[in-house]
């Protein structure tokens, strides 16, 4: 029996056919001359695939009528004789990937610019400061954040394409929440916890049912993130991670303010809920 001998380059060759033409080209008849007819393939995405090339072929197409401009990138190739590994991402569309990450770049930059002019303009007439203890939070909120990222373009615990939009919906909510609590803080924010010159209690408009409106719209955002990218392993990512610094940062917040503003906060603290009204 006469055994095939294939190079490194010839199998790495042939894995970039394969997916130039059936993801870039979507031109299925490449299958018939380079995919097997007995090949076994186990795709998470296209449950109860059918066996062998036809199994296969079945399984592009039906990513191809879900999603019908899905993107995959090869990332890596590794190679050795006929052995190929191939690392890949997927997005439903260009023009999703354009709004994600537009959406993304924008809530980012929402909040730096805002945390910039709030020191800026707080930096004279700051009393009281909370020690330097949070200052890596939003640190490890943004890793925590790219490794989610990370997560959906890995196709890590996929979820069904059509939570794009829902997710893109709850990014705006956040912001929009986010954005009202600050405003009514007015010059009382700051990204750093603060007591300043003047200061007094903010109970109105959102602080009325709850301490960290902020804090409830970046979470809401952060959430819409996940969905965005529709993947339960970045949302569960997101969800505890996300949670645990924002406790760790309000936990520290309402320490200090109980300790500098004494029973005004505290009767405030009784009668409110951090995060949702009426609940938690």
């Amino acid at each position: 029996m006469e055994t095939l001998s294939v190079s490194t380059e010839e199998s790495k060759a042939v894995e970039r056919r394969l997916y130039s033409e059936m993801w870039g080209k979507r031109n299925l008849a490449v299958i018939d001359e380079l995919v097997a007819p007995d090949v076994i393939e186990h795709n998470p995405n296209v449950p109860g695939q059918g066996p062998g090339r036809e199994g296969f072929r079945e399984s592009i197409k039906t990513i191809f009528s879900v999603s019908p401009d899905v993107q995959v990138t090869m990332e890596d190739l590794i190679a050795e004789g006929d052995k190929v590994v191939t690392r890949w991402m997927v997005f439903p569309s260009f023009f999703e990937e354009v709004i994600f990450w537009a959406a993304f770049i924008s809530w980012v930059g929402y909040f730096a610019i805002r945390a910039v002019l709030a020191q800026l303009r707080n930096k004279t007439s700051a009393k009281k400061t909370e020690p330097n203890r949070l200052a890596n939070l939003p640190n490890v909120a943004l890793v925590i954040i790219f490794v989610a990222v990370w997560l959906g373009y890995a196709r890590i615990g996929p979820l069904p394409n059509w939570l794009f939009y829902p997710g893109i919906a709850l990014v705006i909510l956040g912001t929009v929440i986010s954005h009202w609590a600050i405003s009514v803080l007015g010059r009382f924010y700051n990204q750093t916890v603060t007591v300043m010159s003047n200061h007094r209690l903010i109970d109105r408009g959102p602080y009325r049912l709850i301490r960290h409106p902020q804090y409830t719209g970046m979470l809401l955002g952060i959430l819409g993130f996940a969905l965005a990218h529709q993947s339960w392993a970045a949302i569960l990512l997101l969800f505890v991670g996300g949670s645990l610094l924002f406790w760790v940062r309000m936990y520290f917040e309402e320490r200090f303010l109980l300790t500098h503003l004494g029973d005004e906060y505290a009767r405030y603290y009784g009668k409110t809920k951090r995060l949702i009204p009426f609940i938690l």
